[in-house]
């Protein structure tokens, strides 16, 4: 075979082998344009679920203002039995975050979904109170809160949804 020939069918291979042996979760350019399948900046009015209109529920007890149920809403994460999901929408009713809490027993669980999934945080910090665990993906921030005197965790996810409209919006110009 051709040196030259030789030398690229090796490198295609490393580069296959690569590909192969990569370990999930260390990807850390993942896009995540919504939750569930409800893209960020939806209008509350126009969320459809299983080809039907959305049936949200007020969340008066939500520690969040303008928080929501959804009507027949999975309350699991992987193996993570959620106590609370909230779909939290801004003043122009645009879904902007997702709140959910859970008991501490599955903290283990969610910490490895999320690191599976997007590699370790881009931020840690213990408060004394609470240990955050931060990701910030394309545009999208994940907050997990571990508390110390609550039996509970709490996982946030909260689209920067405006601004990176905004910019998208302002590198697209198409008048110069």
């Amino acid at each position: 075979m051709h040196p030259i020939r030789l030398t690229l069918a090796a490198f295609i291979g490393v580069l296959l082998g690569s590909a192969v042996w990569a370990q999930p979760g260390q990807q850390r350019e993942a896009i995540v344009p919504g939750f569930r399948g409800i893209l960020w900046g939806t209008h509350i009015d126009s969320v459809i679920v299983n080809g039907e209109k959305a049936q949200f529920i007020k969340a008066e007890d939500a520690p969040i203002p303008r928080a929501y149920r959804l009507s027949g809403d999975d309350l699991t994460i992987g193996a993570v039995e959620l106590d609370k999901l909230y779909y939290v929408f801004n003043n122009k009713n645009r879904f902007t975050k997702v709140y959910m809490e859970a008991n501490k027993k599955f903290l283990e669980d969610m910490l490895f979904i999320l690191k599976y999934k997007f590699g370790p945080p881009t931020d840690q910090r213990d408060l004394g109170h609470v240990r955050l665990y931060e990701w910030r993906i394309d545009g999208v921030n994940f907050t997990l809160s571990e508390f110390k005197d609550r039996p509970t965790f709490i996982l946030t996810i909260e689209s920067n949804w405006e601004y990176v409209e905004r910019i998208r919006k302002n590198v697209n110009v198409p008048d110069f």
